[in-house]
């Protein structure tokens, strides 16, 4: 059976490249059913949501509806000096300049389409940094994500939901709504090919004031009267299209913040004592004191080390320390907190994979440990606390696997280190921060 011409025509590549779909999909012939689909589909197609809105050098998602025959879908604007379109069965709507469009998708002659307003962009007024993601939440409550099995460009986490805090982790992000209900999304919750996977709630559990989605495959939150709650295994979804369940971590501590890290997870109470715990097949385990007789205002957690501030800004941490990660000086592993060598003074803390960052008491970064701006075989290692090279004070840092990302003082949001899944919004290394595309 030969490929039907109407077929043909819908996958020349001057209709492909006009809708900016992969050149290899559209010179490539498809298989004869799938051909055949294509001349004899559906005569009509849905585009959901119908009215939707996007903001400069930002994107959101639309889907068509049927799905099943992505390779013969056309995607066009009607205006792409204003916002752009192109995808498959799911399309990216770029924002460019304030206005309205009408974006259409074509599916063998039968068209649906949206009506889509581009607004000026809102500021970023917090950024979490993961495993080669970053997420940023918008002034408005929106959440935007960029990097891995997302896009270079902010890309809005779908169904329109607002946040009053994200977190990125190992291959999720978290979000919090204003009545402290736990979102998740990302890689791990997308359909293939989905790069805005759809928020899915917590299967039970409270209200959350504070939420980590952590450096590995769990995370944690704490209510408003300071009971830590852990859930995790993300791959594994519910039934019901919800998250597994969390977990209250057992002792009756009562906590005001807390670290999640790999596979462990430590926590502070009202009075700076840092307890941590480790997660196993059977949930979270007991908290255990932390040795030292140290008392913090903050905590960090690496892949497999911890970090505090106390509350006249000394740094201390402890873990392991195979590139210098906990910022002594030396390579020597802790079970109780360390000083931090260099005798500075810091406000916040954040730790990596294998490297740690804080903000001086100063308002300027520095980091220790595998530095994040080199690759591997030549990376390099830092045993003590050395400066970040930036023209602005820094308000929020958050160190993710690879990259750093943060808030500096003229309320922008910039990123610096590996980017190569495009968490940077931009070049594949940095080893000094840039702005975050999509920002006012």
């Amino acid at each position: 059976m030969t490929i039907p011409d109407r077929a043909k025509i819908l996958l020349t590549p001057v209709q492909c490249m006009a809708a900016a779909l992969a050149w290899q999909a559209c010179t490539f012939q498809l298989p004869n059913d799938i051909a055949q689909r294509c001349a004899n589909g559906p005569t009509t197609v849905t585009v959901s949501p119908a009215v939707e809105s996007v903001e400069v050098g930002r994107e959101v998602a639309l889907a068509a509806v049927p799905g099943d025959l992505p390779a013969c879908f056309v995607w066009t604007s009607s205006d792409s000096t204003v916002a752009t379109a192109f995808g498959d069965s799911l399309a990216l709507v770029t924002g460019v300049r304030p206005g309205r469009v009408t974006v259409t998708a074509d599916l063998a002659g039968a068209m649906g389409t949206a009506s889509v307003v581009v607004s000026p962009a809102t500021p970023y007024e917090a950024v979490s940094a993961g495993n080669g993601t970053t997420c940023a939440l918008a002034s408005n409550g929106s959440a935007y994500c960029l990097g891995y099995g997302w896009t270079r460009t902010p890309l809005r986490v779908r169904d329109g939901l607002r946040f009053a805090s994200v977190s990125v982790g190992f291959g999720w992000s978290c979000g919090l709504t204003a009545l402290g209900a736990a979102m998740c999304w990302g890689p791990f919750f997308g359909m293939p090919g989905d790069p805005a996977a759809v928020p899915r709630p917590l299967s039970g559990g409270p209200a959350f004031a504070t939420l980590d989605a952590g450096k590995g495959s769990h995370a944690c939150g704490l209510t408003a009267a300071g009971a830590a709650w852990c859930w995790g295994e993300p791959g594994y979804v519910n039934t019901s299209g919800t998250t597994p369940g969390p977990e209250l971590v057992l002792g009756g501590l009562v906590f005001a913040s807390l670290a999640v890290g790999w596979d462990s997870d430590c926590a502070l109470t009202t009075a700076g004592a840092a307890y941590c715990w480790t997660e196993g097949t059977d949930g979270p385990g007991g908290p255990v004191a932390i040795p030292g007789g140290v008392s913090f205002r903050q905590l960090a957690a690496g892949i497999s080390h911890f970090c505090g501030v106390t509350t006249g800004g000394a740094a201390y941490c402890w873990g392991h320390n195979e590139h210098g990660q906990l910022g002594t000086g030396d390579s020597t592993a802790a079970v109780a907190p360390r000083a931090v060598g260099g005798g500075l003074a810091f406000s916040s803390i954040s730790a990596g994979a294998d490297y740690t960052c804080g903000i001086a008491a100063t308002g300027d970064a520095y980091c220790w440990g595998l530095d994040p701006s080199t690759f591997a075989p030549d990376q390099v290692e830092h045993l003590l606390p050395v400066p970040v090279s930036f023209a602005h004070h820094w308000a929020t840092i958050s160190a993710g696997t690879s990259h750093v990302c943060g808030l500096a003082d003229d309320g922008a949001a910039y990123c610096w280190g590996v980017g190569a899944s495009g968490a940077l919004g931009g070049p594949a290394l940095s080893a000094l921060p840039v702005r975050l595309p999509g920002q006012p």
